[in-house]
């Protein structure tokens, strides 16, 4: 990287213009579609020329290397270069810009389960986008509180955030991809999965035309679990292979985690659980990098099922996390896995014991949708979680 002096009293050497800020910025793009993890140092190069152009470059900058850390899972990082990103635009009174880093604070948040500050930011977001007519930023924030009422139980809530958000996209804006894709989730969870299918195959198809498009092994992903919870698993398989070469390729570790387990439980449905146990395990050695807890404790309970020996303890992390993580659907079932386990070794006891916790859980969210109800105003999705026996949805994209 190019050295410059430290001291403003240096004339010998000229600032930097924005235009070799942009050009950094735009080379960053580029590598981000190909390798994301190499877009890093580009962008540390532009914030240094940046500090020495003008505020604007600085704050631009931040942002698209916050929206980076973020796509790593470097979620601390992210936040505070969102945060810095933000006062700087608020200076400039840049409200276009401000409201595209309220949205990517609450995408951040959303990411780690963080619910409630997540749907406020995104709420902060669309509101500013509606008042300063930036239909772009309106229709990923509207995509992205429909992921959140899907992560909630509040399906049709959800429906009606992307079906608001797939019609206030420009027609050729690229993140209409993301919206299909949730929809096609959305339609899932009903079980409406010809519907689901279809937009998912609309999803695919666009992207893979996109060369190099980011999310294209996250929307491949989806399909092969929708094809999945269909029983097709032959055809689910090379889907899920498709998926793990390309996250891997792009440095998506999120999305290789899912398809890691999403494949495990494939290959065991398609008696091969040796290999099913390989996925599990090399899924369980990248959790601590992808940070996706949801996706974690899935695998855990997964590996669970497949282990002679260590069964319980494993199956006891999965809760530990599900706790941790206030994942109540998760805490549910590995309850029951634990009752179930106890019962098989006859330690009665214990068994009745998780199976007691299991139903206060249960309890516990039913009282609080009763209490409070799932709210439905447009920007105030903070409705309580509902409990799900099946497997959530884990693989929602955001935009």
């Amino acid at each position: 990287m190019t050295n410059f002096p430290s001291s403003p009293q240096d004339d010998q050497a000229p600032r930097p213009d924005t235009g070799q800020v942009e050009a950094l910025l735009a080379r960053a793009s580029q590598l981000e579609q190909q390798d994301r993890p190499s877009a890093l140092p580009v962008l540390y190069e532009a914030l240094a020329l940046a500090k020495q152009a003008d505020q604007g470059s600085v704050a631009r900058t931040l942002l698209q290397l916050a929206t980076l850390e973020w796509r790593l899972s470097s979620f601390d990082s992210a936040l505070d270069h969102a945060d810095e990103a933000l006062r700087e635009f608020r200076h400039l009174a840049d409200r276009h810009h401000e409201a595209w880093c309220l949205r990517l604070v609450g995408n951040i948040h959303g990411v780690q389960g963080q619910y409630l500050p997540a749907s406020e930011f995104l709420q902060a977001a669309a509101a500013l986008s509606r008042e300063t007519d930036n239909r772009a930023c309106l229709a990923s924030c509207l995509n992205n509180l429909g992921i959140i009422a899907n992560e909630l139980g509040d399906y049709a809530s959800g429906l009606e955030y992307l079906l608001e958000a797939l019609k206030t996209y420009d027609e050729h804006d690229p993140h209409v991809l993301s919206t299909l894709n949730n929809i096609a989730t959305h339609y899932r969870q009903l079980g409406q999965y010809a519907s689901a299918l279809e937009h998912h195959e609309q999803a695919v198809e666009r992207a893979r035309s996109m060369a190099g498009h980011g999310l294209t092994a996250a929307y491949i992903h989806n399909m092969a679990e929708t094809l999945r919870k269909l029983d097709r698993h032959a055809e689910a398989l090379p889907l899920l292979e498709e998926s793990l070469g390309l996250s891997r390729q792009i440095g998506d570790r999120q999305t290789e985690l899912l398809a890691l387990d999403s494949l495990g439980l494939t290959r065991q449905a398609l008696g091969a659980p040796e290999l099913a146990r390989q996925c599990y395990e090399e899924g369980l050695r990248l959790a601590p990098s992808a940070r996706h807890p949801l996706a974690e404790v899935k695998l855990l309970m997964h590996h669970a099922a497949l282990q002679p020996e260590g069964r319980r303890e494993t199956l006891e992390q999965s809760l530990k996390l599900a706790q941790e993580k206030n994942l109540r659907a998760e805490r549910l079932e590995a309850h029951d896995l634990l009752a179930r386990f106890h019962r098989e070794a006859g330690d009665f006891r214990l068994a009745l014991d998780h199976l007691e916790q299991a139903r206060a859980v249960e309890r516990s969210c039913s009282m609080r949708l009763r209490t409070t109800g799932p709210r439905r105003c447009r920007f105030n999705m903070t409705s309580p979680e509902h409990v799900h026996r099946a497997k959530r949805s884990v693989s929602s994209t955001s935009s």
